[in-house]
């Protein structure tokens, strides 16, 4: 009704009792007045100005959709009021057979039906019927395709009519969505609405989970190498740190001594012998149960028991440098890429790269430089030219500057320019046994020699013209 209710007159009026019903904390009782309501609605939407009657020197709208049951369309023109008003309406089930139709042809079948029911005002129309219709897939029957029986009469059928198709989006498509999903046109059983999966959910397992499940014996290998792990205990490093403490000379000051332990703020002070702070850090860093923390939290933890000056420069050094960490931690930055060399020319000018600058201002009949580098040597030339030489002209170029005094290359590496592609500079390559290398497109690396000489003359061609 939100469609139609701009051409009743009175509709907020007229339908008011109707609302009523949706308020919140109201009985819902249909009474008499409702009833009224409901039946004055119903005759003024199939009496003017909703319907008119058909013009056929006018132009017709179409309106299709098609639901996994039914199929509905709208019929309308446009009236002095420059608004489309339906001429008719169509909504009908599908049987068993089109139900089996996948969706392109469904919503075709909703086109075909709307055509035939209305072909006494549609065929063979001065102006092309517009057909509306919300699946945009229907672009597939646009390409030439293997038609089946049934398309194939479509195909036939279609050749009575002039029109056109244009895709108009689902929310909008409302009129003839309703008519294709009509309540009383459901199949009885409602098959086709019930979604059912083909395979359980939970017939499917992951392979990794089945390859992994431990047995009971695994379970009991893991606790040994947990208890291995854990072997390292404080009192083995309490009594290396008594012995290496006894004989070590720069004690820091400030400390309290008590059984042969110096402590700072009840810390135990642990001298600076790498192999006890490996065990150190092995303990509060490598184990299984603390799990590998990082910086700040193995730092943490060390510094509950024992201190030393520089702590935190040792955890650090020790955490940045721990392998499993590097290993299995996720990085914050991106992974570098792969270096991929480019292989060197063996001699000068056996491997050269070439590209126009330009257009520039138009200096003594030149508007374009061109540029000839040497992968090897890094010698360029810059050759006054136009930027729309021909190929036989670039090739007297390469002959007065570079071939005279280089002689010929192996490899001549390019971009796609069409002077680099044509088929005479190509003939006359494969004539003198130069191979040819076109650059990939927006990939600049591949001619990153060329390219940066042609930077660096911009760049003075830029100072000098401005100074």
């Amino acid at each position: 009704m939100n469609f139609y209710q701009r051409w009743i007159p009175g509709f907020s009026d007229v339908a008011q009792p109707l609302h009523d019903l949706f308020q919140k904390d109201k009985t819902w009782q249909w009474t008499e007045n409702k009833q009224t309501a409901f039946e004055l609605l119903k005759w003024r939407v199939s009496q003017a100005p909703i319907l008119v009657h058909a013009d056929p020197d006018a132009q017709f709208r179409l309106e299709t959709d098609a639901s996994n049951y039914a199929y509905g369309a709208v019929l309308s023109q446009k009236q002095t009021d420059g608004r489309h008003h339906p001429i008719g309406f169509m909504s009908k089930s599908m049987n068993p057979a089109e139900r089996n139709y996948g969706i392109p042809d469904k919503e075709a079948l909703a086109i075909i039906k709307g055509l035939q029911n209305w072909r006494h005002w549609l065929e063979r129309t001065r102006l092309p019927v517009q057909i509306l219709t919300d699946h945009k897939n229907l672009e597939y029957f646009a390409k030439p395709r293997i038609l089946n029986r049934r398309q194939m009469r479509w195909l036939e059928l279609l050749t009575h009519y002039n029109y056109e198709i244009h895709y108009r989006p689902g929310d909008k498509n409302c009129a003839a969505d309703a008519l294709s999903r009509r309540a009383e046109l459901r199949p009885p059983d409602g098959e086709d609405e019930i979604p059912q999966s083909l395979i359980p959910a939970e017939n499917f397992t992951e392979l990794a989970a089945c390859e992994a499940e431990m047995t009971p014996s695994d379970w009991e290998g893991l606790g040994e190498v947990f208890v291995a792990a854990l072997a390292v205990l404080d009192s083995d490093i309490l009594a290396e740190t008594r012995r290496i403490a006894a004989d070590w000379e720069d004690k820091p000051e400030g400390l309290v001594w008590d059984d042969g332990l110096g402590r700072k703020d009840s810390r135990i002070w642990i001298p600076k012998s790498d192999d006890l702070w490996k065990k150190v850090m092995g303990l509060y860093h490598d184990s299984p149960v603390t799990g590998h923390l990082g910086t700040l939290g193995t730092l943490e933890l060390v510094g509950r028991s024992y201190w030393q000056r520089d702590l935190a420069a040792w955890v650090k050094r020790y955490v940045q440098g721990c392998h499993t960490c590097r290993h299995a931690k996720h990085r914050n930055q991106r992974e570098f890429g792969k270096l991929q060399p480019i292989p060197a020319p063996d001699g000068p000018w056996q491997w050269i790269q070439s590209d126009f600058v330009g257009e520039l201002p138009k200096s003594s009949g030149f508007n374009a430089i061109y540029v000839v580098s040497d992968r090897l040597t890094k010698m360029a030339h810059f050759i006054p030219t136009t930027t729309d030489i021909s190929a036989p002209d670039l090739m007297k170029l390469h002959i007065r500057h570079i071939w005279k005094l280089h002689g010929i290359p192996l490899v001549h590496g390019t971009d796609r320019g069409s002077t680099f592609t044509a088929a005479f500079t190509k003939s006359l390559y494969k004539g003198l046994g130069i191979e040819p290398r076109f650059s990939t497109a927006y990939h600049p690396q591949t001619q990153g020699q060329v390219e940066n000489n042609n930077k660096w003359m911009e760049t003075y061609l830029r100072m000098f013209c401005s100074h």
